[in-house]
């Protein structure tokens, strides 16, 4: 089964984004990593980045609030 781990993480993190971008107009960085918590903090950032770029969500990591902010 160790082989499908890193998609179905990648699966479950894009359907709860999806999810919290109904929810959230932002969202602090600690709490986004608390709510998947399978994804270091830089394996966060760069799904964040990856989901962004193939326009799946509108996301924007903003480094000086720290948050995620959606559009």
């Amino acid at each position: 089964y160790s082989q499908y781990v890193e998609e179905l993480k990648n699966i479950v993190a894009t359907k709860v984004l999806r999810q919290l971008t109904v929810i959230y107009d932002s969202l602090s960085l600690d709490r986004f990593s608390q709510i998947i918590p399978f994804f270091s903090r830089a394996e966060l950032e760069h799904f964040l980045v990856q989901t962004s770029k193939h326009r799946s969500v509108k996301a924007k990591i903003n480094h000086r609030e720290n948050c995620v902010c959606f559009n």
